[in-house]
């Protein structure tokens, strides 16, 4: 049976603003979270020279981080600054539907946030974790 309607939650995850912190020679992507009114610290720490990648115009990374978790729990999600218009989409349309036709313990969940189609490329790069599967290399081969 298709579940079309957004599960309303009282309860939800907000994703704060990011911050960087130097540390010696590391990098350190900071942003607190707030999963039912209790508030936990989420960090990333990276050798300095590659804390340049790190964005803090978007919370796309945490968002897509805390989206299981989200589904699971039956948590909305609020952030506090925009994700990438592209990604909203894909999450909304695509994914968070297609995880719920899966699992019938899973119901769509919404997403509250404002959306950004600014192009933020440093270097023309991009970092992401990949399983070698057969899905992550064709979106690789695809994409390149």
């Amino acid at each position: 049976m298709k579940k079309s309607n957004v599960f309303k939650s009282n309860e939800k995850i907000v994703i704060g603003k990011p911050v960087i912190e130097q540390m010696d020679e590391y990098t350190i992507y900071k942003v607190y979270i707030t999963i039912k009114d209790e508030k936990k610290e989420l960090w990333y720490k990276v050798k300095k020279e590659y804390g340049r990648f790190f964005l803090t115009q978007r919370c796309d990374g945490i968002l897509v981080a805390s989206i299981l978790y989200a589904l699971k729990n039956k948590l909305d999600i609020e952030c506090e600054i925009p994700v990438s218009e592209k990604l909203y989409f894909q999450l909304k349309d695509q994914l968070i539907p297609f995880l719920c036709n899966g699992d019938s313990e899973l119901l769509p969940i919404d997403i509250k946030c404002d959306v950004d189609s600014n192009d933020y490329n440093v270097e023309s790069n991009v970092g992401t974790g990949i399983s070698c599967g057969v899905d992550s290399l064709g979106t690789i081969l695809q994409y390149s």
